[in-house]
């Protein structure tokens, strides 16, 4: 395994200056200990001779347990240096198991190993000259930093087979042959041949020291050494130096600075050591996260080049560095064409500069990104893409990635453009079908009110047009309906809003469906304050919500029902309330009962008819006048209450504003011009205008209306639109520009918005949708006098 800077020991690294300081405050402080100790040393204790082996044993263990780390480091490092310290303490442990077998009286009056007192004293000779030349070994290694081959446990074995050879040895003279040597003790008091010796080990102490601290290749392990060799230094001088032999405070204070050295080392290996655990389980860590992290890339890989979108990530500053496969293949294009700002090269040219707008938007802000636009796909064609891009932000809240996804929607743009065009055509079929409709039913209203005018029809002839007088009714407002809701829904509804009488709307609502509830045989009652209430709404479509709910109530309320009608007010809001003693209404159905289309009962066993739209109008409307409709029933057959909820107008300001109708008076003679191409529909409504007293002339399109206008001069045109030869509208424009200052009417079946529009802009003063009664044509002719003040949408059915 090669070696990393991550896993190099002490003897790698560099001392810092705090390391340094606190290494040279140690030393000084044991220099200074040493010197304060030193004219003490020669103070006679008494004899303790357990208390050197148990140093020594102390010693031992502790240089054990030194070398152990040594050579984890040397395996690390590989540095001829680590080895030879490691040898040095291995030689220095078995020394101090020696000295302390031989010590006298330890474990033997003359030592378990020696010949006599020298033995002890040789011994210590030899351990602390040996270990400072191991020292001076490490720092001369230390100068070839060269790391050795690959399997260390082979190179360390000789070095320490040859440590543990020269232990015996040292050993063997010391004991076999220490009386043959020159007697460095004389009782226990030190003879004069051993200053040579003394001096000479402390003097080699100190030099090695020295040297360690001035190498220029000093290490962190290089300055604890020399801190350990400077305790050494200081434990000589006080055993042998300043003191004068055994027992005394200077061989009990040096045993300590013994232990002391041999600590220093040992502990900063220990905290080196428990830092390489620590960062050796953080590297497994950071592996198996790497692992992790490897692994879950690539599953996502995979799951995003199984997604159906395009996909791609890019840095905090936009620049996008990876796309899936899905993207490539869609596009033709290769990473090194898309990278970064490349993707512009498969954008619509009128539509990048909006997109590039909002990417770097959303670059500067940090928000999401979201936009459809196209892209190129590698035939050339474009598709329709929702593009949405989210940022990945790190612990500080900082953008660091964006991940963009863009969904092909072609398929749906196609099918709600598709939607839309066949909303516009249901639109067109249904003002087609409206204006269809409505011209027969011109005709047929107008028919039926001429005959109800006949005074010998029988009785049974009159009740049968009374029967076609409701149901000729019932299937306008149907119509009405239909096309009034689609409107709606589309958002093409105005309301004519002013200051309008809640109660005149109740009364004409009521008259509305007064005939059909007696046909029913149903009691009617009605409850309506004398106060008025008013609301800022339009007179017309609140008449509407409230016949609405009456005729529903008429038609799901079985013969000779009940039906209450009141007006009511809160203080805020007036309140319509139609209850009835009809079918009920199941609590399920109640949330659903206003909705568009919407028939509780199956349609094989609905016996009341309907398009399912009446209450659906009444809530359109209801809510664009800012109040609701409500519905409550005990459940199904014990009948149903409706409200319609509206907020009230300012009472007094209304009554101001408000400008009661002047009473009708006779209908003043005037010449009229009835112009429709439906040859019944234009003879029954002048029929029913010279029943008035009215003077009429007919013609049946745009050129004839031209011609005879000229001769009669009328005062009042009702004009269909929809003609041969010269439509309605182009015969208006003719008039007008011709100087005619008739009232125009139009009748038509078109009652669309741009269709009253379109009426107002060639001229007319009033649009009429078909089916008309006389009550409107009537209305219209009493209030010709002020027809400036009529606008063209006043008079709308």
């Amino acid at each position: 395994m090669e070696t990393t800077p991550s896993a190099l020991g002490l003897d790698e690294k560099s001392p810092s200056a705090a390391t340094r300081r606190a290494a040279a405050i140690i030393a000084a402080l044991s220099i200074a200990f040493a010197v304060a100790l030193a004219p003490f040393a020669k103070v006679k204790l008494g004899a303790l001779p357990a208390f050197a082996p148990v140093i020594q044993a102390a010693l031992c263990v502790n240089d054990l347990i030194t070398v152990v780390l040594l050579l984890g480091q040397w395996r690390l490092a590989r540095r001829p240096a680590v080895l030879v310290l490691a040898g040095g303490y291995l030689f220095s442990a078995l020394m101090a198991v020696l000295h302390a077998l031989s010590f006298p009286g330890a474990f033997a009056q003359g030592g378990l190993i020696g010949g006599g007192a020298q033995t002890t004293a040789y011994l210590y000779i030899f351990w602390h000259a040996g270990l400072a030349v191991f020292a001076l070994g490490y720092a001369f290694a230390r100068r070839q930093p060269r790391p050795l081959a690959p399997r260390p446990s082979l190179r360390a074995l000789p070095w320490l087979l040859t440590t543990l050879a020269l232990c015996a040895a040292l050993g063997y003279i010391a004991a076999a042959h220490g009386d043959a040597l020159p007697p460095v003790l004389a009782g226990d008091v030190y003879a004069a041949a051993f200053n040579v010796y003394r001096y000479g080990q402390w003097l080699l102490v100190i030099g090695a020291a020295g040297w360690l601290w001035a190498t220029p290749q000093r290490s962190v392990l290089d300055v604890w050494l020399a801190v350990s060799l400077v305790a050494t230094a200081c434990e000589i001088a006080l055993v042998a130096i300043f003191n004068a032999g055994r027992w005394d405070l200077g061989f009990y204070a040096g045993r300590l600075y013994a232990l002391m050295a041999s600590l220093s080392v040992l502990t900063v290996l220990l905290l080196e050591q428990t830092q390489l655990l620590a960062d050796l389980a953080q590297a497994r860590a950071d592996i198996r996260n790497e692992a992790a992290r490897r692994e879950g890339e690539a599953r996502f890989r995979v799951m995003v080049d199984a997604m159906p979108q395009l996909c791609w990530i890019a840095r905090g500053d936009g620049w996008i560095h990876w796309y899936n496969r899905r993207w490539y293949e869609y596009t033709g294009a290769t990473p090194e064409q898309m990278e970064g700002w490349g993707w512009q090269t498969v954008h619509d040219p009128a539509v990048l500069p909006s997109v590039v707008e909002g990417w770097t938007r959303a670059i500067t802000s940090g928000e999401p990104f979201e936009m459809v636009f196209p892209l190129k796909r590698a035939d050339g064609q474009f598709r329709s893409f929702l593009t949405r891009v989210v940022p990945i932000r790190d612990a500080q809240g900082k953008v660091v990635q964006w991940f963009g996804t863009n969904t092909d929607i072609s398929r749906q743009a196609d099918a709600e453009r598709a939607l839309r065009e066949a909303d516009v055509r249901k639109d067109e079929f249904l003002a087609t079908l409206s204006h269809e409709l409505r011209n027969p039913l011109a005709p047929i209203r107008t028919a039926v009110e001429l005959m109800d005018r006949f005074p010998e029809l029988s009785q049974r002839a009159r009740a049968a047009v009374g029967v076609l007088d409701r149901q000729s009714r019932h299937l306008t407002r149907l119509v009405d309906d239909l096309l009034e809701v689609s409107r709606i829904t589309q958002g093409k509804f105005h309301l004519s809003i002013q200051r309008v009488s809640l109660n005149a709307c109740v009364r004409d609502a009521l008259e509305g469906a007064r005939d059909a509830a007696e046909a029913a045989g149903h009691t009617l009652q009605t409850s309506v304050p004398a106060q008025e209430l008013f609301v800022e709404g339009d007179a017309t479509r609140i008449t509407q919500c409230v016949l609405n709910l009456l005729t529903n109530a008429v038609r799901f309320t079985p013969a000779k029902g009940r039906i209450d009608l009141s007006l009511a007010h809160d203080g805020r809001c007036a309140i319509v309330s139609v209850k009835d003693t009809g079918v009920g209404i199941a609590a399920e159905h109640l949330e659903r009962i206003f909705d568009q289309f919407v028939q509780v009962t199956p349609a094989l066993h609905r016996t009341h008819g309907g398009l399912g739209i009446g209450l659906a109008l009444v809530k359109a409307l209801s809510q664009l006048h800012g109040g609701q409709v409500r519905a409550s029933s005990p459940g199904p057959g014990l009948g149903s209450v409706f409200e319609l909820v509206l907020p009230l107008a300012d009472v007094q300001s209304l009554e101001a504003a408000a400008e009661p109708l002047a009473p009708s008076g006779a209908v003043r003679r005037r010449r009229i011009l009835v112009v429709d191409d439906n040859r019944d529909a234009a003879q029954l409504l002048a029929e029913l205008l010279v029943q008035h007293g009215h003077d009429v002339q007919l013609a049946h399109d745009g050129r004839q209306c031209l011609s005879v206008v000229s001769d009669f001069k009328p005062e009042v045109v009702f004009m269909d639109i929809g003609m041969p030869v010269m439509n309605g509208l182009e015969a208006a424009q003719a008039l007008r520009h011709q100087g005619v200052n008739a009232l125009l009417v139009a009748v038509t079946g078109w009652g669309q918005e741009k269709d009253r529009d379109a009426t107002g802009r060639m001229g007319f003063d009033v649009h009429l949708t078909k089916p008309i009664d006389s009550a409107q044509v009537l209305a219209i002719l009493q209030r010709l006098d002020g027809r400036a003040a009529l606008p063209v949408q006043s008079a709308a059915a």
